[in-house]
């Protein structure tokens, strides 16, 4: 899947002067290649090589505890969440049920 992260070239760019934005404008306009933090508009960075390391270490735990004990599934990044009419990426993501001790 091409995305701002894997296509530099698709991300999107903002009308000059406007940095600022409502969360209902950037969720309605679907801003590729940009985060929408406290109202103002953050280009999305391409990740480095110590982020691609802490993520593989993380996965790699997480996943064998997980995996192990069946508590449901790990997601790696580059996969796309649908929440509502908006969609959410994340570096490792857990999908499993909520029991409480």
């Amino acid at each position: 899947m091409l995305n701002s992260q894997t296509n530099p070239e698709s991300v999107q760019e903002v009308p000059a002067g406007k940095n600022t934005i409502t969360l209902e404008e950037f969720l309605e306009n679907g801003l590729e290649g940009y985060e929408y933090i406290k109202g103002e508009l953050a280009p999305i960075s391409l990740p480095s090589m110590i982020h691609g390391e802490i993520s593989v270490n993380v996965i790699r735990y997480l996943d064998m505890h997980v995996y192990t004990h069946q508590l449901g599934r790990l997601y790696t990044a580059g996969t796309t969440f649908h929440l509502g009419d908006s969609e959410a990426r994340c570096c490792v993501c857990f999908d499993g049920p909520i029991t409480r001790g």
